[in-house]
Order: structure tokens, then C-alpha cells, then sequence
């Protein structure tokens, strides 16, 4: 361990660096929020808790249709629970959709938090609605899909 200065008139610091791209070349590259931590002598003891967001790097919902109707339609939403409990002023749901007059229509994400997402379902075919829900976990880095019926 480093010393430290006895005079409260200096500040340390802990720095995790921050590297994020939504479309980064490499799923290395994805979210990961970093964070500084500011303390003086007074605080060398402390057990220190940074605080990082380490996302995904792209996740694409797949719609597979065949529409009775232009109305058709599908709404999707995704949602991190976990990160919303922890983190409760950032955004947390992701919405997506699609509507049946597009054949194999695809929503991407990126650069969002990692972790299990609940996936939360409203269709509406030939003035039917119903609700189902899934789920997917998206690790750091990953690169996933996900297909959903309508």
C-alpha cells in the first residue's frame, strides 16, 4: 500500500476507466461505465464500493410474421430489473415493436446494460390482443438474438 499524506489538503483518487460503443468494432469494446472514487487520508480505511456498468454489445429481436391484417402490430419491452434496483435513475426498459405489413422485421440493441432482461409481450392480430412474457440474459460483450412469433 502507498502512503498516504497526513494533511487533509490532498485528495486521492480511484479511476476505472470508461469504454463503451455502440457499434465498437470489437465486443470488447462495449458499454463498461466507469467511475472515480475521491477520498483523503481519513478515508484509507474504508472499504471502497465503485460503482461500473458492464453492458452488452448487441442484441437483435427477430419478428416473425404473417399478418392477417395491417393492423397487426406487436410491442416489445425489454427490462433490467436488477440494474433499475441498483441504479434506479438511469433508464432500465428498452420498447421495440413491429407492425404487419413488414415480413421479418428486426429491432438491435446495443450498449445496455448486461444481465437478465425480462421481455414483456403485447400482440395484437386481427383486433386480438394477448400478453406473454420471456426473458434473455445478455452478458458483457455478448452478441445474442432472439426470435419472437406473431
Amino acid at each position: 500500500m502507498r502512503n498516504f499524506h497526513s494533511s487533509d489538503k490532498y485528495t486521492y483518487a480511484i479511476y476505472i476507466k470508461s469504454q463503451s460503443g455502440d457499434g465498437a468494432p470489437f465486443a470488447s469494446l462495449s458499454r463498461f461505465d466507469g467511475t472515480t472514487i475521491y477520498f483523503n487520508n481519513y478515508d484509507v480505511e474504508t472499504f471502497f464500493r465503485p460503482k461500473v456498468t458492464p453492458g452488452f454489445f448487441i442484441c437483435t429481436i427477430y419478428y416473425l410474421t404473417i399478418p392477417t391484417s395491417k393492423s397487426d402490430s406487436i410491442i416489445v419491452q425489454l427490462s433490467q430489473n436488477t440494474f433499475h434496483k441498483n441504479v434506479p435513475d438511469l433508464p432500465y426498459k428498452l420498447p421495440s415493436g413491429a407492425v404487419g405489413d413488414r415480413d421479418g422485421q428486426a429491432n438491435n440493441f446495443g450498449n445496455y446494460p448486461m444481465g437478465l432482461h425480462n421481455i414483456t409481450i403485447n400482440k395484437y392480430k386481427s383486433g386480438i390482443h394477448t400478453l406473454s412474457y420471456d426473458s434473455i440474459y445478455l452478458g458483457w460483450g455478448a452478441t445474442k438474438s432472439h426470435t419472437i412469433n406473431w
